[in-house]
């Protein structure tokens, strides 16, 4: 209808605006009018949080959230919120611990209401590296990352990200082979994309702290010529350092 083509071009000028809580507004009238199940909120929620509007995000994600378990996109938009909020505290150059703490147990209570599974298990990923990168809290995020490489019918490619922050994890407790072992693994299954070029760079930069200089040199030659820009750009960076 004509009235719904007006919606449509209106929500669309206040993206090209980078107006999204104006975008997001119009958006949820539609959402009522027509009682859908929030798919368009959730989409745009994940534009927001793309151009790191992550308030106006996590609200879309809350409006979703707040139809309920019976909603087909319950699970979906709690896994996304949580992660919308930890990539907020992430921005953040001064974060409050009691935020940490906070977005902690609401990870927590959600792994627990559905359970540990495929259900959940990217956003154990999330705690995990919430508990290591942010709480220092390294044993549990060990202990986490085991518990999911366990699991089965889960992505390779969650298995394998899963791999790269346990390698991370691993090395900063001190285990250096146990970590470059896993890197390699992941190097190895994912040769051609982003992610294997992710793990292969951080082999090389651990072979240069290691001592190891030449090798870390022939990686770092490969990776300048990486796909992914930034990778690129570090390879260069460290092979200039070196």
């Amino acid at each position: 209808s004509g009235d719904e083509y007006l919606s449509d071009l209106l929500i669309w000028i206040y993206i090209q605006n980078k107006d999204f809580d104006g975008a997001m507004q119009q958006t949820k009238a539609i959402d009522r009018r027509k009682s859908e199940n929030g798919f368009r909120v959730l989409n745009l929620a994940r534009m927001a949080s793309a151009e790191d509007m992550f308030d106006v995000a996590i609200n879309g994600y809350e409006y979703v959230v707040a139809k309920g378990k019976e909603s087909p996109l319950y699970l979906m938009a709690r896994t996304e919120l949580l992660n919308c909020r930890k990539e907020k505290i992430a921005s953040k150059v001064n974060y409050a611990r009691e935020d940490l703490i906070a977005l902690k147990g609401d990870y927590e209570s959600f792994i627990n209401e559905i359970g540990r599974g495929n259900q959940t298990a990217q956003s154990m990923k999330e705690l995990a590296e919430l508990n290591g990168f942010y709480l220092q809290d390294i044993p549990a995020a060990i202990s986490i990352c085991k518990e999911i490489l366990k699991m089965n019918g889960i992505s390779s490619e969650l298995k394998n990200q899963t791999k790269l922050s346990l390698g991370d994890f691993l090395l900063i407790d001190g285990d250096v082979w146990e970590s470059s072992l896993l890197y390699g693994q992941v190097d190895k299954e994912e040769k051609d994309s982003p992610l294997g070029e992710e793990a292969r760079f951080r082999n090389a930069k651990l072979s240069y702290f290691k001592g190891d200089v030449e090798w870390a040199k022939t990686q770092l030659e490969v990776l300048k010529s990486s796909t992914s820009e930034l990778i690129s750009n570090d390879a260069i960076e460290l092979s200039v350092f070196i």
